[in-house]
């Protein structure tokens, strides 16, 4: 029997905890599959061993997991894969599919363009950040791309682990001759980094500029239908 095994980052907050909780519940009926399981990498419960197992004592044989991430960075890459594997040593016989982040899709660049305001005369992408070269290069080019829709500058930053950081493109903002800048967390879910950018927009607001700051895309529709197509395709293999 197979099970969808859904692997969120874990958040500090309450909301973030929710926030994923929310988007994975009100997924799972578009699926048709008996047994799905939320579970965290860390920061949360249940983690993604304690969630192997309440698949596997729902009848599960086959596990198609799948990280609840917008890039492939080092959790993708290294830290799921080897919880997966202490799972496999544990249960030999299962079978484990594993999926891979959203990544860069049009349709999420069309998704974050709805953010931006008719007014708006400059964009500030905002990333989680990570030190994997591979990930800070499709962070880029999300920002080339929505700059080429939108025919306004985009400047990508980062909230920590690589340059420029949000803090350094705020301030770069605040001597531009931009008058309304759309900020835009490249986050899925509120928790406590979005906290953490308010204060910041906060302490740089000014008589002369203007900045609002967008949602986590974790709310747009759009992901859940990349969500259903990648749990189709790994269906399929497994």
């Amino acid at each position: 029997m197979k099970a969808i095994l859904y692997i969120c980052h874990g958040s500090r907050t309450k909301k973030g905890y929710d926030e994923a909780k929310r988007f994975i519940e009100s997924f799972t009926p578009f699926v048709n599959v008996p047994i799905q399981q939320l579970c965290f990498l860390e920061l949360c419960e249940p983690s993604i061993l304690t969630g192997i197992q309440n698949c596997i004592v729902k009848g599960a044989t086959t596990i198609i997991a799948v990280p609840i991430l917008l890039l492939a960075a080092a959790h993708a890459k290294q830290d799921i894969p080897e919880q997966l594997a202490k799972a496999k040593e544990q249960f030999p016989d299962l079978t484990i599919i594993y999926g891979e982040p959203f990544g860069v899709q049009p349709k999420i660049i069309d998704a974050l363009s709805e953010q931006v305001h008719a007014q708006s005369d400059a964009i500030l992408l905002v990333g989680r950040g990570s030190s994997d070269l591979e990930a800070q290069q499709n962070f880029q080019t999300v920002g080339h791309l929505l700059e080429q829709k939108m025919e306004i500058p985009v400047q990508t930053c980062y909230l920590a682990a690589a340059q420029p950081t949000f803090l350094e493109a705020l301030q770069n903002m605040t001597l531009s001759s931009s008058k309304h800048i759309t900020i835009i967390p490249y986050l899925l879910f509120f928790g406590q980094l979005i906290a953490k950018m308010e204060r910041t927009i906060d302490s740089f607001r000014n008589d002369h500029q203007v900045f609002v700051l967008g949602e986590p895309i974790g709310r747009h529709p759009v992901l859940y239908e990349l969500l259903k197509k990648q749990i189709n395709d790994l269906m399929q293999k497994g």
